[in-house]
């Protein structure tokens, strides 16, 4: 009966997953579709235009309870905006346009200007095959990984599941073509090559391998020699004691609804897909590399094109998402790991550009932190910005204290009736106010849900457990020790009963 409720909840999660489509910034999302214009704001000059950039930065940090947080914008290929916000540290280090922060999915811009830089060499086909640069390539169905292209790759349209990108930690020791292949040799696609968008960290790092295949050395000393040396991009790194001897901004991880400053581990392997490490005015230079490619002389003209458009119907083009903002297109991506959180943004049509990079993430927060560029964005722009949607951070998670303190309340209720529960559902004359048959199963809801949920969840939102409890740690360990204390009243109940 346990598993027969359980199994209720978790496929009602599953068939309302589409409908809760959740864009978070570990799976990115799709593009917005245009809505109406917001109202217009005149600045006298770009420094009133600037101070009221920052206090809407300010608002956003003081709504997310954000420690840190770096700003740059550019606009006609010079930087003319740079900002630090709240403190880099537990010392009180203040943050600065120079403080380093892990760049999370913002990487795969510098992963995708690597494989074009093969592809401007001749090095790299974007319609060839994986496997002509990864032999060993193979998911679950040989046939469609013979057809896998790195542009499908790029485009996020090989095929391959969200999921597997998600659960690419355990690739840490992957190091050998071997140890590499049995992360893959599994994975079912969820749709055709080339027909479908499905954002999944698999597909950079692929490319990540490929980049090392072709070029005949590893992802990092690439990017340094290939990127960050022809930009001077003297604020980034590959590895996170350079990163600590520079400054490296202390990440957070939110517990109910505090940010905790929390070193988690700092996964090399996945250089290609997230743990680049950069600062604002580095990646300011980089946004201008994409808008003035001859200065740049990193890529070629038409391979920032290329960069640039998505196929025709999909969102993604190969680093960039592609969205509206005040009837403007723009680029953007997101970035997050479990304690950063970054953004960048380009106005192609108006020159501007935007990073913001903070330290601290969590599942409630990152949507309001991507809004929050848009929001720079529609000021860039002439337009207000939106409001912060309700409920918020700070409300949602006062909303979750609430809903946590009545969970306890309620557990600490069942402890307490436990010998109520046995002399009134088995004592001769007892106070029993239900019949003693529908016991049984009213003992076996609370864990069926309970456990239910824990599987429901994930499925829900689209992210595996595993995801979810380095991305939120506090709600998925909720979640965890409600179905072990349901487990436990479950048992204790049934092990009453058997004494009466």
């Amino acid at each position: 009966m346990v598993t027969l409720i359980a199994a209720a909840v978790v496929v009602i999660a599953a068939l309302s997953s589409p409908l809760v489509n959740r864009e978070i910034a570990w799976t990115a999302g799709s593009s917005n579709a245009p809505g109406a214009l917001g109202t217009r704001v005149r600045f006298a000059d770009t420094s009133a235009l600037f101070a009221a950039v920052d206090q809407y930065v300010l608002e956003q940090m003081h709504d997310g309870r954000v420690p840190g947080l770096a700003l740059a914008i550019v606009h006609d290929g010079r930087i003319v905006h740079t900002r630090g916000f709240g403190v880099a540290d537990s010392k009180g280090h203040p943050v600065t346009p120079e403080t380093p922060f892990i760049l999370g999915s913002l990487s795969k811009l510098f992963t995708a200007m690597a494989v074009l830089q093969l592809v401007d060499q001749g090095r790299i086909q974007l319609d060839a095959p994986v496997q002509q640069y990864l032999p060993w390539f193979d998911v679950r169905d040989r046939r469609a990984s013979s057809r896998i292209t790195i542009r499908e790759l790029l485009n996020h349209t090989s095929g391959i599941r969200r999921s597997a990108g998600l659960q690419l930690v355990r690739g840490e020791e992957a190091v050998t073509p071997a140890q590499q292949e049995r992360l893959m040799v599994h994975v079912r696609l969820a749709h055709a090559p080339g027909t479908t968008f499905q954002y999944s960290n698999a597909n950079y790092w692929l490319l990540g391998l490929v980049v090392e295949a072709v070029a005949g050395t590893s992802y990092a000393p690439y990017v340094q020699s290939h990127i960050f040396a022809p930009l001077h991009l003297a604020g980034s790194f590959t590895n996170e004691i350079d990163a600590e001897r520079a400054g490296l901004a202390e990440g957070h991880r939110v517990w109910f609804g505090v940010p905790r400053p929390e070193d988690l581990p700092f996964y090399w392997r996945e250089l290609a897909v997230g743990y680049l490490i950069s600062d604002a005015n580095d990646m300011a230079k980089v946004l201008i590399a994409q808008s003035e490619p001859a200065d740049a002389g990193v890529l070629s003209a038409q391979s920032l094109r290329e960069m640039q458009t998505p196929p025709r119907g999909m969102p993604y083009a190969m680093g960039w998402l592609t969205a509206v903002v005040d009837r403007v297109p723009v680029l953007w991506h997101t970035g997050a790991v479990a304690n950063y959180h970054g953004d960048m943004l380009l106005i192609p049509s108006a020159r501007w550009g935007v990073v913001q990079l903070a330290s601290t993430n969590n599942f409630v927060l990152e949507g309001q932190l991507s809004d929050g560029i848009q929001g720079i964005a529609a000021l860039l722009l002439g337009f207000e910005p939106p409001p912060i949607s309700w409920p918020g951070f700070r409300t949602s998670y006062a909303l979750i204290a609430l809903a946590c303190v009545f969970w306890l309340a309620w557990r600490v209720v069942q402890l307490i009736r436990l010998p109520a529960w046995r002399l009134s559902t088995f004592a001769p004359g007892g106070p029993a106010r239900v019949p003693s048959r529908w016991h049984p199963t009213r003992v076996l809801i609370d864990p069926g849900v309970s456990l239910g949920l824990l599987a429901a969840v994930p499925l829900l939102v689209g992210s595996p457990l595993s995801t979810l409890r380095w991305f939120v740690p506090d709600l998925t360990d909720w979640m965890i020790v409600n179905a072990i204390v349901a487990t436990l009243v479950m048992m204790t109940r049934l092990l009453l009963s058997t004494m009466a």
